[in-house]
């Protein structure tokens, strides 16, 4: 009687710790921010770093970030997950700003970007990566926006806002200019992409998949590059 006594409890116990441990895996995030806000918001790592200047006149609805208001970003800090961080994505100097904890201003901060592996931006469903912290080979410096989730090949966005002095009625403005160039990785090496030549290039083997892929879809890369650019890529990926 002791043995099945104990064995049952044995068999309770079991089936208790596996549960626990898929609820645990599910509810990460809450743990995470429950953590954060037993710890102090405004105390945490994440909130280092130098005051965010920008004293920019510019032109009427012109600035220098990736989107006018703070969002909400699920931000990969120095190793660790910072869920609900209010940011910002300052194009000119490639730094993600953050706004601290229950601000009652626009004052923010520059995340030290040695320490930022990427950051997701919730609302618009974007995730950037840094590629120094990577350490992918080439001219990879700062944020990339990842377009793909493929098995070898990745494609990859960076933007860049450049100032531009102009006047307008006797005063001095800036207007900006955004560029956005294309890149893939393979073999953990960044390579610039968009022109046939350029992928061709890369995989000579598949020049015949590469010119068909853009003789076909000539109305899509007009429309909609980015897309245009995941489909050929994710096309190559899968006949590597």
């Amino acid at each position: 009687m002791k043995i099945i006594y104990e064995t049952k409890h044995l068999i309770v116990f079991l089936c208790l710790f596996f549960i626990c441990n898929i609820y645990a895996q599910e509810n990460q995030e809450t743990i995470y921010i429950q953590h954060d806000s037993i710890a102090g918001l405004n105390y945490l790592d994440v909130y280092n770093g130098t005051v965010h200047f920008n004293k920019d006149i510019t032109l009427k609805g012109e600035h220098r970030y990736l989107y006018t208001n703070f969002k909400s970003t699920t931000v990969n800090y120095d190793g660790e997950k910072y869920f609900h961080i209010q940011t910002k994505y300052d194009l000119v100097n490639d730094v993600l700003t953050i706004l601290p904890y229950k601000s009652t201003s626009n004052v923010s901060i520059n995340a030290i970007t040695d320490k930022v592996a990427s950051f997701y931006i919730n609302e618009l469903n974007r995730n950037f990566v840094n590629l120094d912290v990577l350490a992918v080979e080439g001219s990879a410096h700062g944020f990339y926006e990842k377009l793909t989730e493929n098995k070898e090949l990745e494609l990859y966005t960076k933007f860049i806002k450049k100032p531009r002095d102009i006047i307008k009625n006797n005063r001095s403005l800036i207007t900006y200019n955004l560029s956005e160039t294309y890149y893939v990785v393979y073999k953990n090496t960044l390579h610039e992409v968009e022109s046939a030549s350029s992928f061709i290039d890369l995989f000579p083997s598949k020049k015949d998949l590469i010119k068909n892929f853009f003789k076909e879809n000539k109305k899509l890369r007009k429309n909609n590059l980015p897309d245009f650019l995941s489909r050929l890529t994710k096309q190559l990926d899968q006949s590597l």
